[in-house]
């Protein structure tokens, strides 16, 4: 079976918002920087999934732990440490609690906290 890129109907190719965002993390990862949402052939960290990477930092390990955690805390170590966390966002699940980043126009990340 041949793999090809998605074509419009008026003969066009058309590229999703998750392979660009995918060419755009692997190239970033190429240049050195730490990629949170890796793909599987390019783990250079060593963890398997999402939750072994963010678990097994420290900064969010240490606030996870909180009964009251400090999300702005989270938010800024994250963003920090992850150019792709600071470039597109990421939702981050607690417990009753979703941490929400948001990728404004300008660029600028927002974060958000939704009671579930």
């Amino acid at each position: 079976m041949s793999w090809y890129p998605r074509v419009l109907y008026d003969g066009h190719g058309e590229i999703s918002d998750v392979c660009l965002k995918r060419k755009i993390r692997n190239r970033l990862q190429d240049m050195g920087e730490e990629i949170f949402v890796q793909e599987d052939s390019r783990i250079d960290d060593g963890y398997r999934s999402l939750k072994e990477r963010i678990l097994n930092f420290d900064d969010f390990k240490n606030e996870y732990r909180n009964k009251k955690p400090d999300f702005k805390k989270i938010y800024d170590s994250t963003c920090k440490k992850w150019i792709d966390i600071r470039t597109f966002g990421q939702v981050f699940p607690f417990k009753g609690l979703v941490i929400i980043y948001l990728l404004m126009l300008e660029g600028a990340c927002l974060y958000g906290v939704l009671q579930a």
